[in-house]
């Protein structure tokens, strides 16, 4: 069925939709399920996206160049202690990160996870056969172990000095315009420490665990980065909304400073209904910034191509006729890049 993974994505919001909803109604609910069924969510879009290039690539179908997208194809639904399995192993089930199934699969068949393609892999034997190494992960659990450390230390000490609840407080709005937006980014990176805390943990029991192995890097050493849920420094130091600009030395700090305070304002602005999860707490505090970035974001969208439009491309006959054609979509990349877990890839 050509549209079978959209549905299976269609469904699968549906549902998530109605468990946010039902949130909404209950500040501070016993029990909440939203973060695991998010996980899960990804899981059957994965899964699905999948399943759907495997059949694609079984009939010749398939039209992509994306090494990814074949090497995750599935071939064949899984059966149910299969899917069972994938979608509430305990190492990924409560706060990610999220694995392909091919990948799930080859870690419960041999205990470790696979290598990607073309990576040099660990391998001796006294036999003259080659076998594979079983990779030693302590290393990168206690360096992950100290994150949690020094998260979890932030989420008890310093997380009750910048209280979220104090945005429903009159004393915020009358404070200065710059004052405010001082407080907005403090209380959301401490925010921020909680789910850095999780993701941390969650990560050094998928490699405890011997999942997220992903071969030697160039260095030869073990690399255990194959699932991830966050890069913690590169998130917390992005400094460039556009990699790879080409200006002078002088401008191109000056654009990396600029790009730096941008992303931790906008970072500080959208995060608002996350921590809060308070509508009308959350629109009260954008109303008094004049929902500022959301007319940025929008002016940026459907303003600056008028303004500025870009430069036309051109193109040879010869790139034309040599440029193989390929048909993948957004979905498709999000779904073979998600291999990686739920990580941020910055450029800069």
């Amino acid at each position: 069925m050509k549209w079978d993974m959209m549905l299976c994505l269609l469904f699968a919001m549906i549902y998530l939709t109605i468990i946010h909803y039902g949130r909404l109604g209950r500040r501070n609910p016993y029990i909440d399920v939203s973060g695991p069924v998010m996980v899960l969510t990804m899981k059957v879009t994965l899964l699905a996206f999948n399943i759907h290039d495997g059949a694609a690539s079984d009939t010749g179908d398939l039209q992509t160049n994306n090494p990814d997208i074949r090497r995750l194809a599935v071939s064949r639904v899984p059966g149910l202690l299969e899917f069972a399995g994938y979608a509430f192993n305990f190492q990924t089930v409560l706060v990610g990160p999220m694995v392909d199934f091919r990948h799930y699969k080859h870690f419960i068949e041999t205990g470790v996870s696979p290598p990607p393609p073309g990576a040099p892999v660990d391998k001796t034997g006294s036999d003259g056969n080659a076998n594979l190494v079983r990779p030693s992960p302590w290393r990168a659990v206690l360096r992950q172990l100290g994150v949690v450390t020094i998260t979890a230390w932030c989420v008890v000490f310093l997380v009750p000095k910048v209280p979220h609840a104090f945005f429903r407080e009159e004393a915020y709005y009358g404070w200065s315009w710059w004052r405010q937006w001082g407080y907005m980014y403090l209380s959301g990176l401490m925010g921020r420490m909680k789910y850095y805390a999780a993701w941390c943990l969650a990560g050094a029991v998928c490699n405890a665990s011997g999942l997220g192995y992903s071969g030697l890097g160039e260095d030869g050493r073990q690399r255990w980065d194959a699932v991830s849920n966050v890069h913690l420094w590169q998130v917390e130091s992005r400094r460039c909304l556009r990699p790879r600009m080409q200006f002078s030395a002088f401008t191109r700090r000056l654009y990396d400073l600029a790009g730096w305070a941008a992303t931790r304002v906008c970072i500080a602005y959208l995060q608002v209904p996350f921590v809060l999860l308070d509508i009308s707490t959350s629109m009260r505090v954008y109303s008094e910034h004049y929902f500022a970035v959301h007319l940025l974001c929008a002016a940026m969208i459907f303003l600056l191509p008028r303004v500025l439009p870009p430069p036309a491309k051109t193109v040879s006959s010869t790139a034309k006729l040599t440029t193989p054609i390929v048909h993948d979509t957004g979905l498709d990349v999000w779904a073979a890049r998600s291999v990686r877990g739920l990580r941020i890839w910055p450029e800069g």
